[in-house]
């Protein structure tokens, strides 16, 4: 029996969909954040331009460009996350 008081160690070796708190909310991104990464994405341009060295995200970068982005994300990990690896 494990102590920890979050309850996030599941004992079945199954990963929990998410985790929740009154401050916070851990979950896989779903299309229906789109247009709230998008907006945080593109308020911080400048410091993710510095982070990742690189000249994303662009000035016209759209919702609709990060679209494949999101898809291979997802085809990527959901393998792991079926079998309890991640």
């Amino acid at each position: 029996m494990s102590n920890d008081p979050t309850g996030f160690r599941n004992m079945t070796g199954e990963v929990p969909y998410g985790f929740s708190t009154d401050r916070f909310l851990i979950r896989p991104v779903t299309v229906a954040d789109a247009q709230l990464d998008y907006d945080a994405v593109m308020s911080s341009k400048e410091f993710l331009r510095i982070w990742e060295q690189a000249s994303w995200p662009e000035d016209d970068f759209t919702v609709e460009a990060n679209a494949p982005t999101w898809t291979r994300w997802r085809l990527a990990t959901r393998p792991a996350m079926r079998s309890g690896t991640r």
